[in-house]
């Protein structure tokens, strides 16, 4: 499975068209390809230089929650409101974006391949979705100190390539990221609410 993450957002950038593109596009796009590849559309606007606009970490939490809850259950086709769905953002950005961090991509590609897929199972799955959830939590405080969303979008961008790539290492690494990024979290919303 090496070499997943880029042939994922090679068929993202090729299928994405118009000046705005919309996350029913993405879900479209990505649906086929797992949970793994569908929590990427919201750590990617997060992560990327979209994630500085106002809103958009709290958007994408939203968004991270409503899919993996739906992880949690075991569905398989996930269901989005259709105001969420038709949230667009510029495509010029996200592509730039993108463009910026292929050398990463590319590493973390030459990283992955299938193995402990144990870790990857169905079951280990929803029991990832908890652990999703409630770093997607973080990020609605977190929007108010400048980048610290980020830090839970990359955990669950962890995640997500383990899943799609059926690395359980990886898994592992974003289980153990999860816990002590978990504590980091929570000093930082302390520390800003508290200063």
């Amino acid at each position: 499975m090496s070499g997943q993450f880029q042939k994922t957002l090679d068929e993202f950038q090729h299928d994405m068209k118009g000046n705005r593109i919309s996350v029913k596009q993405m879900l479209v796009v990505l649906n086929n390809r797992g949970f793994g590849a569908l929590l990427l559309i919201p750590c990617l606007i997060e992560i990327l230089p979209t994630g500085v606009i106002p809103g958009v970490p709290s958007f994408c939490a939203t968004l991270i929650i409503l899919l993996s809850v739906q992880m949690l259950l075991g569905k398989r086709h996930p269901w989005v409101p259709k105001k969420i769905r038709n949230k667009t953002f510029d495509h010029q950005k996200i592509e730039n974006g993108i463009g910026k961090a292929r050398p990463v991509i590319k590493w973390i590609d030459h990283q992955t391949r299938e193995r402990w897929r144990f870790l990857a199972s169905h079951n280990a799955e929803r029991l990832s979705a908890l652990s999703i959830i409630t770093l997607a939590l973080t990020m609605y405080p977190l929007e108010l100190v400048p980048f610290a969303s980020s830090i839970p979008s990359i955990i669950i961008a962890l995640f997500a390539i383990g899943y799609l790539t059926k690395d359980g290492i990886l898994l592992l690494v974003a289980w153990v990221l999860s816990l002590s990024g978990g504590i980091a979290i929570g000093y930082i919303i302390k520390a800003f609410l508290f200063s």
